[in-house]
């Protein structure tokens, strides 16, 4: 038996109430769940897996045609390096899931899965992020990560993440009142995480990143 679909509970509070399961609350704020799941939901998305000693990219996507771009994949240090980084030009099959690429897993084993995570980013070919996706293997708090600091700069109505090591779910903004591009993501080392960014919200601000 093979599915597509995908139900999700819940949209949205029919009351008042404290945070609750929702990603948007009875006022339509949006909770810090509703940006995760929006990412998971994209037309277009990577997935990276370990399928026993192999890695995997897969690339789903909803199109009805082909897409083609650059997926860059291997392995990333939290302390901010690249072991394994491996650039290949990636074909998707509309409305599908399709292999992209795959390494060798026992490379992580050696390098340590406390302190290195596997990584993909997809590309279209004017620069544009099309899709990112990392795979952490043990528990968030086995991981020896440094701590982050992340920096931005407003850039042609755009705001510019960057790091020298990995930063786990930048937080922007909790009460969930301005319609933020983004909110609870990942920078990666050496790799900006762009937004566009309209004047109206003003100078972002990073309320935390975790570690």
């Amino acid at each position: 038996f093979d599915s597509a679909a995908a139900i999700f509970w819940m949209y949205n509070d029919t009351w008042p109430a404290v945070r609750s399961w929702t990603v948007v609350d009875y006022y339509l704020r949006r909770t810090p769940s509703f940006h995760p799941v929006r990412r998971a939901f994209a037309p277009v998305i990577l997935v990276v897996t370990r399928e026993a000693d192999t890695v995997r990219v897969y690339g789903v996507s909803e199109a009805a045609e082909p897409i083609t771009a650059t997926l860059r994949f291997g392995l990333m240090a939290l302390a901010g390096k690249y072991p394994v980084d491996q650039t290949v030009e990636a074909r998707l099959r509309p409305n599908a899931s399709t292999l992209l690429a795959e390494f060798d897993a026992r490379q992580w084993d050696r390098l340590g899965t406390k302190t290195h995570l596997a990584f993909a980013i997809l590309t279209a070919a004017d620069g544009i992020e099309i899709a990112r996706d990392r795979l952490i293997l043990p528990y968030f708090k086995e991981m020896k990560s440094p701590r982050a600091r992340v920096s931005v700069r407003l850039k042609n109505g755009q705001a510019i993440f960057t790091s020298r090591t990995f930063a786990w779910r930048v937080c922007l903004d909790l009460d969930g009142e301005k319609p933020y591009p983004d909110n609870f993501f990942d920078v990666w080392p050496g790799i900006p995480s762009v937004l566009d960014w309209p004047r109206s919200l003003g100078r972002p601000r990073i309320l935390r990143a975790g570690r």
